[in-house]
C-alpha cells in the first residue's frame, strides 16, 4: 500500500504504486541515505546470494578467476549478471566477478576460524523470509533459476558470512551525542517533514465485503483483528493493517485523498483503488514542519551506526583481499 519515498514497487498483492515520479521539489530523506548506504554495501562487499556454485556443471565450465585456488567459472558470472540484471542492479560482468571473488575470501575465511551454520538456522532464515514476502517462494526461486537445495546453500553461506562480519558491526553505545548533534546541524534539509498521518487499512477484493467489513466495525469489532481475517494484504497478517506513518505522495491517490481528509478515530467508507477495496482508519496526524534533534536523534544514530559499519566492513574486506592470492584469466588463459 506504502509507496517509498525513494522508489515505488508494485506486486500483485500490495497496493504500491507502478511508477516512479520525478523528484520534483521534494527534499532528500534520511531514508534515502539509508537506502544509497545499502546500495554501497551490496556493491562493495560483493555480498549477492542469488547465485550458485552447484549445477554448473551442465553449463559453460570456463575458468575466469581462482581464489585461494578455488575456481570461479562463466557460468557462475552469466548466471548471477542474469539475476542482477533481473532485479535491476546496474553492474557489468567484471563487477560481478569482483562480488564473487569477494564472497570466495569470506566463505574461506569463515571456513578457517571454524564457522559452521546449522540446518535449523537455515530452516528459521527461509520461514523468516517467507512470512516477509507473504507468499511461497519455490515460484519465486523458479524465475531465478535457482533450486530449493541451491538457496539453502546460498543461505548457508550468507548466514556464515554475518556470524564472520559480526565483530565488525557498531552498537548504539559507540555513537556519541555529540555526533548526532553535529550530524544534525550539518545535515538540517534531511529533517524538513510533510504533513504525515499514521493510519490502517482493510483490503478486500469486492465493494460487498468492505461493506460487510465497515459493518463489523460499526458493530463494535476490533480493526486490527478484523484486519488480520479478512484483508488480502500479506502484511496486515502481521500489523492489523497497520501503514505507520506516511506523507503525500506516498500512497496510490485514491487512498491518500481519504486518509488525510479523515479525522483522527474516524472510519472510512470503502474506497476502490486498483487493489481491491480499503476501509480505512486514521490513528494519529503530524503537521508539517522540522523534526527537533530529538525527534529525529534515533533515525541519524541509525545512520551513522551504518556508516561507520560500511567503512568498518569495507576496510576488513580489502584486508581480507589483500592477503588472497586471486588470479584472474581471460579464456586463453585459462588454468587448470
Amino acid at each position: 500500500m506504502k509507496k517509498s519515498a525513494i522508489h515505488k514497487k508494485t506486486t500483485e498483492h500490495h497496493t504500491t504504486k507502478t511508477v516512479h515520479e520525478s523528484a520534483k521539489t521534494a527534499k532528500p530523506s534520511l531514508k534515502k541515505l539509508f537506502l544509497v548506504l545499502g546500495i554501497l554495501l551490496v556493491i562493495v562487499l560483493g555480498i549477492v546470494w542469488l547465485v550458485s556454485d552447484k549445477g554448473a556443471s551442465t553449463m559453460d565450465e570456463t575458468i575466469v578467476a581462482k581464489v585461494n585456488g578455488e575456481k570461479i567459472t562463466s557460468s557462475e558470472v552469466d548466471k548471477l549478471y542474469a539475476q542482477a540484471q533481473q532485479q535491476g542492479f546496474p553492474v557489468n560482468q567484471s563487477q560481478v566477478i569482483d562480488q564473487l571473488i569477494t564472497k570466495k575470501v569470506l566463505i574461506q575465511e569463515a571456513k578457517k576460524q571454524n564457522i559452521q551454520i546449522e540446518e535449523a538456522a537455515v530452516d528459521k532464515y527461509l520461514t523468516d523470509l517467507q512470512a516477509l514476502v507473504g507468499q511461497p517462494i519455490d515460484p519465486l526461486l523458479e524465475k531465478m533459476q535457482l533450486t530449493k537445495e541451491e538457496f539453502r546453500a546460498q543461505i548457508k553461506d550468507q548466514l556464515m558470512i554475518t556470524q564472520l562480519l559480526a565483530d565488525k558491526q557498531q552498537t548504539a553505545e559507540s555513537i556519541s551525542k555529540e555526533e548526532i548533534e553535529a550530524f544534525y546541524a550539518a545535515n538540517e534539509e534531511y529533517f524538513i517533514a510533510q504533513e504525515q498521518v499514521n493510519a490502517s487499512h482493510i483490503l478486500v477484493k469486492t465493494e460487498e465485503e468492505a461493506k460487510e467489513v465497515l459493518q463489523q466495525l460499526k458493530d463494535g469489532e476490533d480493526f486490527a483483528t478484523v484486519a488480520k481475517e479478512k484483508s488480502i494484504d500479506p502484511s496486515a497478517k502481521a500489523n492489523g493493517g497497520n501503514l505507520g506513518f506516511f506523507g503525500k505522495g506516498q500512497m496510490v491517490p485514491e487512498f491518500e485523498k481519504v486518509a488525510f481528509a479523515l479525522t483522527v478515530d474516524e472510519v472510512s467508507e470503502p474506497v476502490k483503488s486498483q487493489f481491491g477495496y480499503h476501509v480505512i482508519i486514521v490513528h494519529e496526524k503530524k503537521a508539517a514542519g522540522k523534526l527537533s534533534l530529538e525527534e529525529a536523534r534515533e533515525d541519524i544514530q541509525k545512520f551513522l551506526i551504518e556508516d561507520q559499519n560500511k567503512k568498518n566492513i569495507d576496510l576488513y574486506v580489502k584486508d581480507l583481499l589483500s592477503k588472497a592470492k586471486v588470479e584472474r584469466f581471460t579464456p586463453k588463459e585459462e588454468k587448470e
